[in-house]
């Protein structure tokens, strides 16, 4: 039988999930429409630029933000279940005030070295005032992703994705639509500007909702683990991740033309927008893991781990199989000479599969404390991937690289499901 409320709760839930995906829909679109016009406007080479700049800024932004965005997720919504509102506010304001220092760090380092490493390192002088401009998209990536982390940490899931991921590319491509001719410094002004006027509307959102701080904590509670030991392991996860994405393109720059990289940029952004799905997902369920596992209601916490998990395979599954079949199709409607990447998608494609099917998994390890124990599964991923690009990308180029990224990212999943099962057996 069920308890009342539960029937309000799944429909919330339902409705939270459905407005989400919506978001997230409108993200792919943005972001779909924008590699395709910036293909076409700069051509592969210069497009191949402009991806490293994305890739680069997702890697420095994690950088800056130490983790603090992921340890946010546990804590102020495990603060808010104890009515802590105080203890959760000290920790919005150390998270963003963490992000802008950090950012400003990473940033700066990569526009003053960047140019000089450009030219000295890699042998690309084209990529030098690339870099130059990438340290202020570093710098508003780490504010967007730690401001839209914050707002689902309050279950604003639309506002989160809005602010984190789904608007910029929408304002990005509706300037470029605009703009006479951009060429790959107007692209990156472009973006850059898009990516902080969401930060503005992150943090108006979280300031307009402040209220939800003046919570009192009736007693005292479980004391909880401290920001900074929740948020290191975090930066470490987290750094993993976005290499196992970007490492990659970085590493085929140095080996492969920069039209392999465009191509083998576009497969790989294809096969990662079931991504949106996996995140909007996490987001709705990492808020309220955090607080069942703080109250110690593994009931609820067990439904949330599995439709949180089933959730994500039934609705990512089937279009990455759509993405195999029709790969060459695909990659042709994006513009001439990206059809040789359909390998490479396909590759990628059968490694997030096996993700989605085991989705999750790492959302109930940050949420519940145990980011050591991911972490180090993490670093065998790592591990991997680095074996991985010593020899299959010199060896097979693009499908190299994409070799390397199935196999990293479909192992982890799996062995993050098998920690996920020992450390949170209450879950299950």
């Amino acid at each position: 039988m069920k308890g009342p409320g539960q029937h309000p709760t799944i429909i919330s839930s339902l409705i939270r999930l459905g407005l989400g995906l919506g978001t997230r829909g409108l993200e792919i679109l943005g972001k779909l429409g924008l590699y395709v016009l910036v293909a076409q406007s700069l051509g592969l080479a210069e497009a191949g630029l402009y991806f490293i700049a994305l890739a680069w800024s997702g890697v420095g932004g994690t950088l800056g933000r130490f983790g603090l965005e992921r340890a946010a997720m546990a804590r102020i919504p495990a603060e808010l279940a104890v009515n802590d509102g105080a203890a959760a506010l000290r920790v919005v304001r150390r998270v963003l005030g963490g992000t802008l220092l950090g950012g400003c760090l990473v940033g700066g380092v990569t526009s003053l070295a960047g140019p000089g490493l450009a030219h000295a390192l890699l042998g690309q002088p084209a990529l030098a005032p690339v870099l130059l401009l990438t340290g202020g998209l570093v710098l508003a990536d780490a504010l967007a992703i730690s401001a839209g982390c914050i707002l689902a940490s309050l279950h604003r899931n639309v506002a989160a994705q809005l602010t984190g991921t789904s608007l910029w590319p929408i304002l990005t491509l509706t300037a470029l639509w605009l703009w006479p001719a951009p060429d790959l410094r107007d692209v990156l002004m472009l973006t850059i500007l898009a990516r902080f006027a969401t930060v503005g509307m992150g943090l108006a959102i979280i300031w307009a909702g402040r209220m939800r701080f003046a919570v009192v904590c009736p007693g005292a509670a479980t004391a909880a683990r401290p920001l900074l030991r929740l948020a290191l392991p975090l930066l470490g996860v987290e750094l993993v991740q976005v290499s196992l994405v970007t490492m990659p393109t970085l590493i085929l720059a140095a080996f492969a033309t920069p039209e392999a990289v465009a191509y083998f940029s576009m497969a790989s952004r294809l096969s990662v927008l079931t991504w949106v799905i996996l995140l909007s997902v996490a987001t709705i369920a990492s808020p309220r893991m955090a607080e069942q596992f703080r109250l110690r209601d593994w009931r609820r916490l067990r439904q949330t781990q599995r439709a949180a998990r089933w959730a994500s395979a039934s609705l990512a599954v089937p279009p990455l199989l759509g993405m195999i079949l029709l790969a060459p199709w695909l990659l042709g409607l994006l513009g001439a000479g990206f059809e040789p990447g359909a390998a490479a998608l396909r590759i990628l494609c059968l490694g997030q599969i096996v993700n989605a099917m085991f989705a999750c998994r790492d959302t109930l390890l940050a949420t519940t404390g145990h980011g050591d124990d991911l972490l180090r599964l993490n670093l065998i991923q790592l591990a991997l991937a680095t074996l991985l690009a010593a020899t299959a990308v010199p060896l097979l180029g693009a499908e190299g690289a994409a070799l390397m990224t199935a196999i990293s990212i479909g192992s982890g999943a799996l062995m993050q499901s098998w920690l996920a099962r020992r450390r949170v057996p209450g879950a299950f």
